[in-house]
């Protein structure tokens, strides 16, 4: 099947028969576009992203009332047999979900999957639960590193986006607990991000994970910079950089003229950043500062000149 977008697929689908009665395209080359763009899959398809959202949303339940039920009945248990009722659900998870979706046939990829991502979950849980058993409190976001880390494992593992979309989330909240603890720049951050998340992006096509990447990318760019500066003007270089990245990002796509979908959504990204720091200069911050007026008529202009870019 052609590398396509579903919006693009739709509509091919929905011209086909109307060019095909008019003459346009002969039965063959309906079939053959047919085919090539899977378009008979598309319904098979749509229900599939349905019972993902269902099994993943009843993951997401299951898996809060099993941290609500255990810390119900916390203070009654006893060490170890607390460390054992954890460790097992988070085992049971990850392995069924397995032989559901790799072993069992005829196997339910859909009900694995979720399940899977359901054991991911309880590993976060088990990562805070354990620090409270054994009284580990020093540095709570370490633990948040610590399940991003195992979460993006499993991603590349299993090869799945929503453990991907965890590891994300999880690393940020890392990246702001170290930033705001410390008040001090975290520049490997970004390095690493990137270089961990967008292979992954490419191999599944995803776009919703592109754009969580390129908002993690960006803000810890811009945190760093504001953390790290101690001026007005090193503040406007925290959003001038990484608009100005994200949008040569998606214009060095575009000549290339692969991934298309990805270019152009890193191209509006810095578009709408750039935009964004040209309202900025409607306030106060800027107007008490000498490189107001200067940096206002500039960041316009150039802004304008991204947006005629495309």
């Amino acid at each position: 099947m052609s590398n396509q977008g579903h919006r693009f697929r739709c509509l091919l689908r929905a011209e086909l028969d109307g060019w095909r009665q008019e003459g346009l395209v002969d039965d063959d080359t309906a079939r053959a576009l047919t085919e090539r763009y899977a378009l008979d899959k598309l319904a098979e398809q749509a229900h599939s992203v349905l019972m993902y959202t269902i099994f993943f949303v009843g993951a997401a339940l299951v898996g809060c009332g099993v941290v609500a039920l255990v810390a119900a009945h916390w203070a009654a248990i006893p060490v170890w047999p607390k460390v054992a009722l954890l460790m097992a659900a988070m085992l049971a998870a990850h392995l069924g979900g397995y032989y559901l979706w790799h072993v069992r046939v005829p196997a339910r990829p859909h009900l694995g999957h979720a399940l899977t991502l359901l054991g991911t979950l309880i590993f976060g849980a088990n990562i805070g639960l354990f620090a409270q058993i054994f009284h580990i409190s020093e540095r709570f976001y370490d633990g948040f590193m610590a399940w991003a880390l195992g979460a993006a494992i499993m991603a590349y593992v299993l090869r799945s986006v929503p453990h991907a979309t965890v590891a994300v989330i999880a690393s940020w909240v890392w990246f702001g607990g170290f930033v705001g603890a410390n008040e001090t720049p975290l520049l490997v951050y970004p390095v690493v991000a990137a270089a961990a998340l967008l292979p992954l992006c490419y191999w599944k096509r995803s776009h919703w994970l592109f754009l969580l990447t390129l908002l993690a990318v960006a803000g810890s760019l811009m945190t760093n910079a504001m953390v790290f500066g101690e001026s007005t003007r090193d503040g406007m270089l925290a959003f001038v950089l990484p608009a100005t990245a994200l949008w040569c990002y998606g214009a060095l796509h575009r000549r290339e003229g692969r991934w298309p979908g990805f270019g152009a959504m890193a191209r509006s990204l810095g578009r709408w950043a750039w935009r964004g720091w040209c309202t900025s200069f409607h306030f106060k911050i800027w107007r008490r500062n000498s490189c107001g007026t200067v940096g206002c008529f500039s960041t316009r202009t150039i802004s304008g000149v991204f947006w005629r870019l495309g």
